[in-house]
């Protein structure tokens, strides 16, 4: 234990002398996208936001690594400390085609990027694989009485006016709407609430950040121990739970980390050889809660997402009732002090294949059929070390406790 807890100390002390070293040299904590969808962990140099469209400067966490370029054509994007999703994507300015990497502000129906440039900025919704950029040109006015003051085009409300037609219900909200990137941002999302139901919009200035789910479960499900003497012995019980899931994923699905807490009671009777090689019968039950630890990987994004989950678990026994009998004229009966010859933990790997339901980025119904193996208890002298079959069905509901998005 004091080996396990110098480790993490040491590991810790690393990682913090590691992010402050290059922190000092201007480098942030970052994930690089690879054209094959791989990614690479590391830190990239924090520029001015004009270079950070044409240039990624990468390095890999060892102190000692040279910086590496990579330019829109080489990477799919990269991911700032979880705070700023950049996009390789090419685009059609005043006629001519150029790879940039645009700041990924929303994806939905229609995507929304933005890219800040020394004179000024600029917006890009894409829609139907088609980008089309959002200006608004500034132009200095002199009056007829002497006075100066600044006009705007305000030509990116029409061309928004045009993109989302499909909301009419939107036309007063898009004219006073200012250019600005909350403004872009809320207009892009209520434009995707008005026309899909499918699935849920992204806000990846909100989403980039983890995200903590609560999903409170019930469920049912039958334990199977197999005997030294061959036989199966089935009991179905009730569950109650808790999971945890935490995501730090810049999409909507894909990977989680996964801590749950549940609670059920059990029993089981039957014959079994002991092992004086006498043969007993046995009844015994008992409350059990058990701690799961693992990850989850979600197959695809949308409303409805297949997921499988693994976890390992460790499961404390209480309360346990054993009555152990010879199968003899004179059974012999042992009282509560048995208890102290209960072996009380048990562990084991958990399967789950289920899909997830979203109701809205907030929350989600989860169903799912649940496999696993427990190294079961036993009573020395009597019971040797059995494993059981575990397999059920359980319903969840997800609720987002980071309130971020």
């Amino acid at each position: 234990m004091k080996n396990l807890l110098m480790l993490a100390f040491l590991t810790v002390l690393f990682t913090q002398i590691q992010e402050s070293v290059f922190a000092q040299k201007g480098l942030e904590p970052a994930i690089v996208i690879l054209n094959d969808g791989d990614t690479l962990q590391g830190f990239i140099e924090v520029r001015h936001t004009t270079e950070n469209a044409k240039y990624c400067g990468f390095r890999t966490p060892l102190i000692d690594s040279q910086q590496e370029e990579y330019t829109p054509e080489d990477i799919k994007g990269y991911v700032i400390n979880d705070t700023k999703y950049y996009a390789s994507k090419e685009v059609n300015r005043n006629g001519v085609r150029e790879q940039l990497f645009l700041e990924y502000l929303v994806k939905g129906y229609a995507n929304l990027y933005y890219l800040k440039e020394e004179d000024g900025e600029s917006f890009f919704v894409e829609k139907n694989g088609e980008f089309t950029e959002l200006t608004n040109s500034k132009k200095v006015i002199n009056s007829d009485n002497g006075l100066t003051y600044m006009q705007e085009s305000n030509k990116y409300k029409g061309t928004l006016m045009y993109l989302f037609s499909d909301a009419p219900e939107m036309k007063n909200s898009l004219q006073a709407m200012k250019f600005d990137t909350n403004s872009m941002i809320k207009a892009t999302k209520n434009y995707h609430n008005a026309v899909c139901d499918d699935y849920a919009c992204i806000d990846y200035t909100k989403s980039m950040k983890k995200k903590t789910w609560l999903e409170p479960v019930i469920g049912y499900q039958f334990h199977v121990l197999n005997t030294n003497r061959n036989e199966s012995k089935k009991d179905g019980t009730a569950l109650l739970g808790l999971n945890f899931r935490l995501k730090n994923s810049f999409d909507s699905y894909q990977g989680s980390f996964i801590v749950g807490l549940h609670y059920f009671s059990n029993s089981f009777s039957g014959e079994y050889v002991g092992l004086d090689s006498r043969d007993k019968t046995m009844s015994y039950s008992y409350d059990a809660l058990k701690i799961l630890v693992g990850g989850e990987y979600s197959f695809l994004p949308g409303k409805i997402q297949p997921y499988m989950r693994l976890t390992l678990n460790y499961t404390r026994l209480s309360n346990p009732n054993v009555l152990i009998q010879s199968v003899s004229e004179n059974p012999l009966v042992y009282d509560e002090n048995l208890e102290l010859d209960v072996q009380k933990s048990q562990h084991g790997v958990n399967l789950n294949l289920g899909v997830k339901i979203y109701h809205s980025s907030e929350s989600y119904l989860a169903l799912s059929f649940d496999l696993g193996l427990q190294r079961s208890f036993h009573l020395f002298n009597y019971l040797e070390r059995s494993k059981q079959l575990v397999y059920g069905m359980t319903v969840g509901y997800g609720i987002n406790l980071s309130k971020n998005n």
